[in-house]
């Protein structure tokens, strides 16, 4: 899997994921891509076909869904706690509709510590997915 962190995830979670064996990469330290617009964002996420995540999803609800149905995803955490973040982000890869960049695609994914909302930009619709129903 391919995830791409936005500038306003910390650096102390990227080096959590990376050792959780996760394949990361940071908008700012990888690529120094510091303080450009959401737009660039999502377009360098495309461009490099990965997953972004980040933590101000109101930056990315404002674009249409048919800008984000190109996107390889872009997922949020509800929780500004990267170890949270790290375990929450392990049960949403386990949602077969999440498992892969190709089932990832045009997706956005609010992950709560509760649940995981999905809505596919694509087709509009939209599910939400309990982590205590999960195996």
């Amino acid at each position: 899997m391919t995830w791409l962190f936005d500038e306003n995830i910390n650096k102390q979670a990227v080096e959590i994921f990376q050792k959780s064996h996760f394949k990361i990469k940071h908008l700012a330290y990888d690529f120094d891509k510091s303080g450009i617009d959401d737009l660039a964002v999502l377009q360098f996420s495309i461009k490099k076909k990965k997953t972004l995540i980040t933590g101000d999803y109101s930056d990315f609800k404002r674009f249409p869904n048919t800008l984000i149905s190109k996107s390889y995803g872009v997922w949020v955490f509800q929780t500004k706690d990267y170890k949270k973040q790290l375990a929450l982000f392990k049960k949403a890869c386990q949602i077969p509709s999440l498992k892969n960049l190709q089932n990832r695609k045009g997706k956005k994914v609010v992950v709560h510590e509760e649940y995981v909302e999905i809505e596919d930009c694509k087709t509009g619709k939209t599910s939400k997915n309990l982590f205590s129903e999960m195996k």
